[in-house]
């Protein structure tokens, strides 16, 4: 997996690595349509970055919070959330 990671971010000492490599991750992932979303579980997200799935919903609050991600919309896919992001490309942090 390669991830493109803006310097911005990755500059921003108060984001954790683990909400850096998720933005990373859903940054990558996004559809290439005019849409530019992702549809992903949390736990799709964890396995695919190596983290818990029970992290994945706290660091994609911290990525919204920071005006990185918006979060469009949640379903729930067999009792598990699935959520569809919105990578936002932030020229300063």
């Amino acid at each position: 997996m390669f991830l493109n990671i803006p310097d911005s971010v990755l500059e921003d000492a108060t984001l954790a690595s683990s909400a850096k490599i998720i933005y990373g991750f859903l940054l990558s992932r996004k559809d290439t349509g005019k849409s530019q979303v992702c549809t992903m579980t949390a736990q799709q997200i964890a396995d695919a970055v190596g983290l818990e799935r029970t992290a994945i919903p706290r660091l994609v609050r911290v990525l919204e919070a920071e005006g990185l991600l918006k979060i469009n919309s949640v379903l729930s896919v067999k009792n598990r959330p699935q959520y569809s992001y919105e990578a936002l490309v932030k020229e300063s942090v």
